[in-house]
């Protein structure tokens, strides 16, 4: 059972490919893997690269070749909870 913070959110993660859990990550930069509630969920630690947490898995394209993916936990946060103020 997954504690939270106080005032902690969690927003669900949007991928371009189908993965076997869904992910959400919290304003206060945590991830968490579920199936059906984010509470309900694990706490994901992912890896470090560089001294930042990095969510890292590998994916099967169209021709069967297996691809490494990467998301960078600071990035997400900043994706899902900063507003954009320009396009660029």
């Amino acid at each position: 059972m997954l504690q939270f913070f106080a005032l902690e959110t969690f927003k669900e993660i949007s991928f371009d490919y189908k993965l076997r859990l869904r992910y959400a990550i919290s304003n206060y930069g945590r991830l968490v893997s579920y199936t059906d509630e984010p509470k309900n969920g694990r706490l994901v630690k992912g890896s470090i690269l560089d001294g930042y947490r990095v969510f890292r898995f590998k994916i099967r394209d169209a021709d069967n070749n297996i691809k490494n993916k990467q998301y960078f936990f600071y990035r997400l946060v900043a994706n899902y909870f900063i507003p954009k103020t320009s396009d660029t």
